[in-house]
């Protein structure tokens, strides 16, 4: 089975900024303590590059693990917002503010940790959050920073603040029916003869069933969502200007097809839009709004 047209046309636009990538990779020597709001930045655009690598090099064979994919899209996507966020804020705001959230999650995590070996295995070592605690104390007497209260707020509400509240709420639906518990995508994964009778289903349950949709979902919005980053971070990164051209022609394929959908027309058991059906209404949106920006 041949890959996908836009698996090749995003490939291809990767491979040739796979130099750019790697002079953004590598910034240099990191200081040992140092709070680097770029570093952070670095990291997060290095990986949403990495992700979306890693769909377009899979085989056509390793599409039907793609159920698994999808659920990166979602830290992938609140990197973009909570980053976004960061960098609207002054240098010592934006140190404050990492400084905080790297302290809160450590603290948090090594607390679940502990209640849970203690719980479960409590014969086994594990590190304490008073250490960590006791480190904070310490590291504040070096900091190149005046610290402040400062708190991240919550995803929705940065996504708000950044003009990404549509994206948000549209990844965090399609990433919760791979991360949380939910009924539908649990039964979408029974699939069978139907008996047309009698109306019932010789059923046989697995992640792969509908893998062609999880796959390009997950492709989809990967670029999306490099897309967006190249954008927002263009700044902080010193992004080279050929990075945008080369990736234009995503963008313009963007145009000229239909984006991956959470539920498409067959989980409704209905019949999917004729090729002309969908030219002739997509010629009518865009003529209509082409109009309305007219006026």
């Amino acid at each position: 089975m041949k890959k996908p047209t836009f698996v090749t046309l995003t490939k291809s636009v990767c491979d040739s900024i796979r130099e750019e990538i790697e002079e953004i990779r590598k910034p240099g020597k990191i200081k040992k303590d140092a709070i680097s709001p770029k570093h952070v930045v670095t990291s997060a655009y290095c990986k949403s590059y990495d992700f979306l690598m890693f769909l377009c090099d899979l085989d056509v064979e390793q599409y039907k693990h793609s159920f698994f994919y999808v659920s990166t899209l979602r830290s992938i996507c609140e990197d973009l917002i909570a980053l976004t966020y960061l960098i609207s804020h002054s240098e010592n705001d934006q140190k404050s503010l990492i400084y905080n959230k790297q302290h809160d999650e450590f603290k948090k995590t090594l607390e679940a940790q502990e209640t849970y070996f203690k719980n479960n295995n409590p014969v086994q070592i594990v590190p304490l959050p008073a250490s960590i605690l006791r480190d904070r104390e310490t590291t504040l007497s070096v900091l190149d920073f005046t610290p402040t209260d400062q708190r991240f707020p919550k995803v929705h509400r940065m996504a708000n603040v950044t003009g990404f509240t549509d994206l948000y709420d549209f990844l965090y639906h399609a990433t919760c029916k791979t991360v949380h518990f939910d009924i539908t995508t649990l039964l979408k994964m029974g699939w069978g003869k139907l008996d047309e009778e009698t109306t019932e289903l010789d059923a046989s349950f697995s992640y792969k069933h509908n893998y062609h949709h999880w796959f390009n979902f997950a492709l989809f919005y990967a670029s999306k969502l490099f897309l967006l980053q190249t954008d927002k971070f263009q700044e902080i990164l010193n992004i080279q200007a050929t990075i945008p051209l080369k990736t234009q022609v995503i963008k313009d394929a963007y145009q000229k097809m239909d984006w991956a959908t959470i539920i498409e027309f067959r989980h409704l058991n209905r019949p999917e839009p004729s090729e002309l059906q969908r030219l002739t209404y997509r010629m009518f949106k865009e003529g209509a709004f082409d109009n309305k920006e007219g006026e």
